[in-house]
C-alpha cells in the first residue's frame, strides 16, 4: 500500500523555477511557481533595466545575461552551500522551455548570474563556455571572457583590422556610440559595482499577484 500520508506536508508546496526568456532585444528572468490557473511570478529581472546603468547596446548577449553584483567574477564553478545556523539558500530549478541547451547558450549565463547572486540551482559546468567535451575539462578563464563580453571584443577588434568597411557596417551602432571593444571589461565591471550598490528593482511587484501564461 502506498504511503500517501507521508507526503501530506509536501502537498501544494511550490516548486520554484528560474524561467529565462530571450528575445531579439531583451532577456527576461523570472522566479515563478506553477498552479493550475497559470504561473505565479515571485520576482522578475530584465536586461533592458541595464539601460539605467549605461549599458546601451548588446542587451541580449551573454554578458548582459550575466550582469550581477558579485565582487569577484572568475567564471569558475560555484555553489551556494547551506551554513549551519543560517537560512538555506533559496532553491529553484532552471526552466528553459524549448531553448536549445548548447554550450554557450545565454540561458546558462543567466543561470550562472543567479547562482553567483545567491540562488541554489542544480547545474553543471558542461553547459558553460570553456568546457571541452573531448577533454572533459572546464576552463574557467574562457568562461570569464564570455561574462565580460571579451569574445565579442576580440571579434570586433579582428574585424576592424581585417575589414574596416565591414566593421563600420556591422558594428555601426558601436561606432556611433563611441564604444571601443577595449572598454568592454571595464564597462561591465562598473555595471556590476553599481548593481552591487543598489540592486533594487525600479518597479518592484508584489509577490504572488502577477500571472504569466508562459
Amino acid at each position: 500500500m502506498f504511503n500517501f500520508l507521508g507526503n501530506k506536508n509536501k502537498y501544494n508546496t511550490p516548486k520554484y523555477r528560474l524561467i529565462v526568456g530571450i528575445t531579439n532585444k531583451d532577456i527576461i528572468c523570472q522566479i515563478a511557481y506553477a498552479r493550475i490557473e497559470g504561473n505565479y511570478i515571485v520576482s522578475s529581472a530584465y536586461a533592458h533595466e541595464l539601460l539605467r546603468y549605461d549599458v546601451k547596446l548588446g542587451l541580449n548577449n551573454y554578458a548582459a545575461a550575466y550582469c550581477t553584483g558579485t565582487t569577484d567574477v572568475t567564471g569558475d564553478e560555484f555553489e551556494n552551500e547551506p551554513v549551519d545556523g543560517e537560512k538555506h539558500p533559496f532553491r529553484c530549478y532552471l526552466g528553459v522551455a524549448l531553448t536549445r541547451r548548447t554550450t554557450d547558450a545565454k540561458v546558462f549565463s543567466a543561470l550562472k548570474d543567479a547562482v553567483d547572486g545567491g540562488l541554489d540551482i542544480p547545474h553543471s559546468t558542461r553547459h558553460f563556455p570553456g568546457y571541452s567535451r573531448e577533454g572533459k575539462k572546464f576552463d574557467a578563464d574562457a568562461h570569464r571572457q564570455y561574462i565580460f563580453g571579451l569574445h565579442v571584443a576580440n571579434y570586433i577588434t579582428a574585424l576592424k583590422e581585417e575589414n574596416s568597411d565591414l566593421y563600420a557596417k556591422q558594428f555601426s551602432c558601436f561606432v556611433t556610440a563611441g564604444i571601443e571593444p577595449s572598454s568592454f571589461e571595464a564597462l561591465y565591471k562598473a555595471v556590476h559595482a553599481v548593481i552591487r550598490a543598489d540592486p533594487s528593482s525600479p518597479s518592484p511587484k508584489k509577490a504572488d499577484t502577477v500571472k504569466s501564461k508562459w
